[in-house]
């Protein structure tokens, strides 16, 4: 087993210094890459200028809704303990949820207080 470690790791390392080498002596017989640069136009200026504020635009307001996103997704989790974890007497301040659920539990009490001081 050992032998056979031994033997797949040289195989790697001679594979690898195969390739490197082929690849490095065929790169050096390319010719070098030659880049003409143009001097940008009037219209090409203004074209890259209005082509810029789009682009920042958009960045903005994909911002702007990832915000938005993540006020929702906060919320949302925030509903997910109603499944994960009853009431006992703690309500959670930002759960529309756990404040719907406290509102109608005033309501019940103030009509039971109103109920029995009628009856007396």
């Amino acid at each position: 087993m050992k032998r056979l470690f031994v033997f797949l790791l040289l195989l790697n390392f001679i594979t690898t210094l195969t390739v490197g080498y082929t690849i490095y002596t065929t790169n050096t017989k390319r010719k070098p890459y030659v880049i003409e640069i143009e001097s940008p136009t009037k219209g090409d200026d203004e074209k890259f200028k209005e082509n810029m504020y789009k682009a920042l635009g958009m960045i903005m307001s994909g911002q702007s809704q990832l915000a938005a996103n993540q006020g929702r997704l906060s919320t949302d989790i925030l509903r997910v303990h109603h499944f994960v974890e009853p009431h006992t007497d703690e309500f959670y301040e930002n759960c529309p949820e756990c404040q719907s659920e406290r509102q109608e539990i005033l309501e019940e009490e103030k009509d039971n207080m109103a109920f029995n001081s009628e009856a007396e």
